[in-house]
């Protein structure tokens, strides 16, 4: 429900529309709704006018089976995307900030980019995930770099050395023996 919700009031959080259903984009919400298959026609700059793919297509959405009932689905979905717009309104009102609105979204072209660059933080994330996971793959990744760099000084010495398991490409393109 969570995921279902995100998707459906993302335009609304990012204040670029008030409400949900406003998004002038492809809205799976909108017609999940109303219960309304969605009408999309081929486009013409990616498919040959010959080509195999249908000129158009039916959209159904609908809740998985799997989830439960799809009624009851819809309108927990309806009650809390209306509880996000509430309040996210709410700071709007408070922070006095300014949704973008359907009509300056349509102006803009689906080529333009910001140009305004987005502040560059310090971190140059390696790995993602729970702490103490991140904490063993961070230890595991700096004993692998000893390794190599200690590999690498032999073998620029000449000497017999065995790079570590991850240097494929050094057994496929160089004579280098790896362990295993």
């Amino acid at each position: 429900m969570a995921k279902l919700v995100y998707a459906a009031a993302n335009p609304v959080k990012d204040y670029l529309v008030e409400r949900a259903t406003q998004w002038p984009g492809l809205n799976g919400y909108r017609h999940l709704l109303s219960r309304k298959s969605l009408q999309v026609d081929r486009p013409r700059h990616f498919f040959r006018e010959d080509g195999t793919m249908p000129a158009t297509i039916n959209l159904h959405f609908v809740i998985p089976s799997e989830l439960g009932d799809a009624d009851e689905m819809i309108e927990e979905l309806k009650a809390r995307v209306e509880e996000l717009e509430r309040d996210v309104f709410q700071q709007r009102t408070i922070s006095g900030r300014q949704i973008l609105g359907r009509r300056n979204i349509l102006r803009q072209s689906w080529r333009a980019s910001p140009n305004s660059e987005a502040p560059h933080r310090n971190l140059r994330p390696r790995f993602a995930g729970l702490r103490r996971t991140r904490g063993v793959a961070l230890v595991a990744f700096k004993d692998f770099l000893s390794a190599y760099r200690e590999a690498l000084e032999q073998w620029r010495a000449g000497a017999a050395c065995r790079f570590p398991a991850g240097t494929y490409w050094l057994s496929h393109y160089a004579p280098i023996p790896l362990e295993s």
